[in-house]
């Protein structure tokens, strides 16, 4: 199996039944916002600790197969009072099972032009950005997945969502300089004591950038159009 699809994420509206094991605590239910075949982002409403080790089924629309897997926590955050947004790593899997979600993502991604803003690939390149505030101040940073909607970046300082900025990054040849004139932070979390994780989405890019991006996931993924 093509190791680079460990990196890919489809968004998907998929149900998820989990319980934390050894807990005693029953099964409740979440709802899948992505899914990759190494792990899935799911809304719930209980607050889990980091490396809590989960029972999983998924229903993913599309594949017929109901899927199980062990997975762990790798991170959450509070998006309401009530609920959550949660990352799980698979820690175990069924081979057969993984290739049924890289034949699925391949085939969507493929299939539906539109959603490909919504796949997400591996990118660790240097960003350099100017806040809206601070036009003048070029300051950097590192991604680590792109997407034809946006970008997530590892960096020192926490941007509030809502935040405007430009970003000017790399993709590998024979792409090269992609520049989005404005985006806007949708998320912001602390990683680690001085470095957060941020996502933000493209608001003002040009069609040949954005076109960019997406020849680069695509080819990346083996889709020739």
């Amino acid at each position: 199996m093509d190791q680079r699809r460990k990196f890919v994420r489809l968004m998907t509206n998929g149900e998820v039944t989990y319980f934390v094991q050894g807990s005693g605590v029953k099964p409740e239910q979440g709802a899948v916002q992505d899914l990759s075949i190494s792990g899935i982002r799911m809304v719930n409403a209980r607050e889990l600790k980091k490396d809590a080790a989960l029972e999983l089924t998924l229903q993913i629309p599309g594949i017929n197969a109901t899927i199980k897997a062990q997975g762990r926590v790798t991170w959450q955050r509070r998006i309401t009072m009530q609920q959550f947004d949660t990352g799980v790593e698979f820690t175990k899997i069924e081979s057969a099972v993984q290739e049924t979600l890289s034949a699925f993502i391949k085939d969507n991604t493929g299939m539906i032009e539109d959603r490909r803003a919504y796949v997400r690939f591996q990118l660790r390149t240097v960003v350099t950005y100017r806040l809206e505030s601070e036009p003048s101040v070029d300051r950097s940073c590192e991604s680590l997945d792109v997407s034809s909607s946006g970008l997530k970046l590892y960096m020192k300082e926490k941007l509030e969502k809502g935040t405007r900025l430009q970003v000017l990054f790399n993709l590998p040849e024979p792409w090269g300089n992609v520049f989005a004139k404005c985006t806007v932070v949708a998320w912001s979390r602390q990683e680690d004591k001085n470095m957060f994780e941020t996502g933000v989405e493209f608001i003002e890019i040009g069609t040949d950038a954005r076109d960019k991006i997406s020849s680069y996931i695509r080819k990346s993924l083996g889709i020739v159009d």
